[in-house]
């Protein structure tokens, strides 16, 4: 990342919108969800190639112009009270890094925001007026700034389509974005908050729905993890005790500090011996598992026996 106020700029401006990449290999659609400064590169999702064909996600190299995709007739900017916005029910992010702080700063000194946040708005039986599609940071910013009253963008989304695009600004799937998740800027989820949105998402949509969508199919392992549930999950941790003698000292995880950590934790919050559970987390982590969520599935499978 860099700190050149144009980049800074840029990204604040078109992050999270449609947009066209003309390079010299044609032009290519889609969602713009991470700059690559010091790569010459975005990130797209939900992208059109020159060719016409569609893919999930491209990085785009060397661009030569990024240009905005107009508005639709459906949406409409408006003056709205920011008491009356409500965040999505999925949305757990907590807002305390220096960097959020000196956004809120800023956005106090300037008195608004450039970049609009998007609503929708929401019926007379809610006690929000409208509800946040994408700019959930902004929103959160308008209220630290002690600014009353904001411009948004309006625009009418079913409740379905409406978590679809929270889905696909928070839920990572390339090693790009996964890398990004430190940076609160970026809007992309670490395991931990994915983990917690999912089970928000899951009581109100049901777990085959939610994995049509490719983003959650791709975080599955993590996100089922958490749960220790799941068919899946299930299978890798009986996978374990079921084998005699364990797991193959030969496949030992490169980070055996933070295991051993974590077996630790588990044999003090549970009567599961540390002979299992080291089988388990070992297990786990063959499959890719990340060991925060190694931990939180092993915790609650041992809570329930």
């Amino acid at each position: 990342m860099t700190n050149n106020p144009f980049w800074d700029a840029a990204e604040d401006a078109l992050r999270g919108e449609r947009v066209r990449v003309h390079t010299t290999d044609g032009t290519y659609t889609g969602l713009l969800t991470l700059f690559h400064y010091q790569d010459h590169a975005v990130l797209l999702r939900d992208v059109t190639t020159p060719d016409g064909d569609a893919t999930p996600a491209t990085l785009v190299e060397n661009p030569r112009t990024i240009e905005q995709q107009p508005e639709t007739a459906s949406r409409e900017v408006v003056t709205v009270d920011v008491d009356a916005i409500a965040s999505q029910p999925y949305s757990v992010r907590e807002y305390d890094s220096p960097d959020f702080a000196a956004f809120v700063r800023q956005v106090r000194h300037d008195g608004g925001l450039t970049n609009l946040p998007l609503l929708r708005p929401l019926d007379g039986d809610h006690d929000a007026t409208h509800q946040v599609v994408s700019g959930h940071r902004r929103v959160e910013t308008l209220r630290r700034a002690g600014i009353d009253e904001h411009p948004v963008e309006v625009e009418s989304f079913t409740d379905w389509a409406a978590t679809r695009r929270f889905i696909d600004e928070h839920f990572p799937v390339t090693d790009s974005e996964r890398e990004s998740c430190t940076d609160s800027r970026s809007g992309w989820y670490p395991p931990e908050l994915m983990q917690e949105s999912y089970e928000r998402l899951r009581e109100e949509w049901g777990r085959e729905k939610l994995l049509g969508h490719p983003a959650i199919r791709a975080n599955e392992a993590i996100l089922e993890a958490a749960d220790g549930t799941a068919a899946d999950v299930h299978d890798v941790l009986t996978e374990a005790s079921s084998e005699e003698g364990g797991a193959d000292e030969s496949t030992e995880d490169s980070d055996t500090p933070e295991i051993d950590d974590v077996v630790a934790d588990l044999a003090a919050a549970s009567d599961a011996g540390e002979e299992r559970i080291r089988d388990d987390v070992t297990t786990l982590r063959e499959h890719e598992v990340p060991l925060d969520a190694v931990k939180g599935a092993l915790r609650r499978k041992y809570a329930g026996e």
